[in-house]
């Protein structure tokens, strides 16, 4: 019988070794990242980066949120929105925040970046753990009386015309009733604060199948590049038929982000300052 040492090539047996020993290694380590994994509680805390830019918030991920167990991001206002150098009534400010709330159209270009910048954030804050949910403005657009200006991201509109090309949007996509929300409207009458302009904003026709449409679209535009969820701003000057009617024209998540699947996680803003008409049990029945 020939002795097994002769026919082993010279080296094999420390080779087997070595093999065996990182089978071991990874195995260990496979067991210790199970245990790790289970160990973590779930993420459930979001943070609201009001205001940051997409470069910023990426970075925030990966360095601190991911590793501090945060679930998720809330994002200001990712559409294209008016310019507003400085207010008539407080010219000492610049460019303040509430012009991210005037929408000009539903491009992803902003304040806070291009969409190729908003794209990268999305995807590098999925990457390591932290979902984005995006602030919508729905109900309307750009104050009444500002006349003809352009937008951040160049999209021309008109405010006397009621025309936002860039959506687009015309004369029949908004209310007709042109009618201001008073104070008292809060506590009598419903209606008027979903039906007239908030603080002189052109109202949009949410009852508007077309409308609808445009703003599902750009929801399922920032769905499509990874979005997990959606803010609603101003939700109680939309009736919940109306924002239903929108949610159902909503995609499901992206499965190339978010392989489980699933709908978008939905919030809505309703202030209820106590006696208002407007409640928010008209809406706490919606699916979020």
């Amino acid at each position: 019988m020939i002795p097994i040492r002769r026919i082993l090539p010279r080296g094999w047996l420390a080779f087997c070794s070595l093999t065996l020993l990182a089978a071991a290694g990874t195995f260990a380590f496979s067991v210790r990242r199970m245990r790790s994994q289970e160990s973590q509680p779930p993420r459930t805390v979001f943070v609201h980066l009001f205001e940051w830019r997409w470069q910023d918030i990426a970075r925030e991920c990966e360095v601190w949120l991911s590793p501090k167990g945060y679930a998720a991001v809330q994002i200001s206002p990712p559409n294209e929105h008016r310019v507003i150098y400085r207010p008539d009534w407080n010219p000492a400010v610049e460019f303040p925040w509430y012009q991210r709330y005037q929408p000009v159209s539903y491009k992803l270009h902003s304040r806070s970046g291009t969409r190729t910048e908003l794209e990268d954030m999305v995807r590098r804050c999925n990457d390591v753990g932290v979902k984005i949910y995006a602030d919508i403005v729905f109900n309307h657009m750009v104050i009444s009386d500002t006349g003809s200006e352009i937008g951040i991201a160049g999209s021309p509109f008109s405010t006397e015309l009621r025309s936002y090309p860039a959506v687009p949007y015309n004369t029949s996509s908004f209310r007709e009733d042109a009618c201001i929300i008073q104070p008292r409207d809060y506590r009598e009458s419903a209606d008027r604060v979903r039906r007239c302009q908030l603080n002189g904003l052109q109202d949009l026709k949410t009852d508007d199948p077309q409308v609808q449409q445009r703003i599902a679209d750009y929801m399922n535009d920032l769905i499509s590049i990874g979005v997990a969820g959606f803010r609603l701003d101003a939700s109680k000057h939309v009736h919940p038929d109306e924002i239903a009617g929108i949610l159902a024209r909503v995609d499901n998540l992206n499965s190339k982000f978010h392989p489980q699947g699933g709908r978008p996680f939905v919030f809505q803003e309703v202030i209820d300052l106590g006696g208002e008409r407007s409640l928010p049990e008209n809406i706490s029945t919606m699916d979020r």
